[in-house]
């Protein structure tokens, strides 16, 4: 079932004065709103990681599955997408998806343009070459994932994935496509408005 896209609004101030949001935003979103359980968005966190200079985003389904292992994670639909509006531009410029890759399975989270690279250079958003901002470990200094049963899922992502950003705002989306049944099912948090990061 799919619901009126909403944001998590992240409090960021210029990156220019040097200054980084501080604090989490955590909250919950409604049971059932989506059809399976392994699909239902349910408690969900958004921080900003000063001492390594990283967003982190976990959130919590009614009933996890590890990615590697099932087969509804492997060949299907089923991903968690984090949308990035990082700027005045409309949309969202950065997106991050965290699904599985290859066989046997690797659980991997990318970080990409959501947008044309010609419009974000033309707002002095520059993409810098040869930047890796795909994470496939679950610790390290840089971009990490990880499942953490029973039921979460946490991605950390450097916030140089995010480059020329003067304010950070996410929203999270999660599709869920089962084998060998399929038909997808996609919950998005929070189910309405805004939550700010505390500065």
């Amino acid at each position: 079932m799919r619901r009126a896209l909403v944001a998590v609004a992240l409090a960021a101030a210029s990156l220019g004065a040097g200054l980084v949001p501080s604090g989490a935003v955590t909250a919950t979103d409604p049971a059932g709103d989506a059809i399976r359980p392994q699909g239902d968005l349910r408690r969900y966190v958004v921080r900003h990681e000063a001492s390594t200079d990283r967003y982190v985003v976990k959130v919590a389904v009614a009933r996890g599955v590890n990615p590697v292992t099932t087969r509804s994670w492997r060949g299907t639909n089923t991903e968690i997408r984090i949308y990035w509006d990082t700027s005045p531009l409309p949309g969202e410029e950065f997106r991050t998806d965290l699904h599985t890759v290859g066989s046997p399975a690797v659980f991997t989270a990318e970080t990409v343009v959501n947008l044309p690279v010609d419009l974000l250079a033309g707002q002095g958003i520059g993409v810098p070459p040869g930047l890796d901002c795909t994470a496939t470990a679950p610790a390290g200094t840089g971009g990490t994932i990880q499942y953490l049963p029973p039921n979460a899922y946490k991605v950390r992502v450097p916030a140089t994935c995010l480059p020329g950003a003067s304010s950070v705002a996410a929203r999270i989306e999660m599709t869920f496509d089962p084998r060998p049944a399929g038909g997808t099912d996609t919950d998005l948090a929070p189910d309405a408005g805004h939550v700010a990061l505390p500065d």
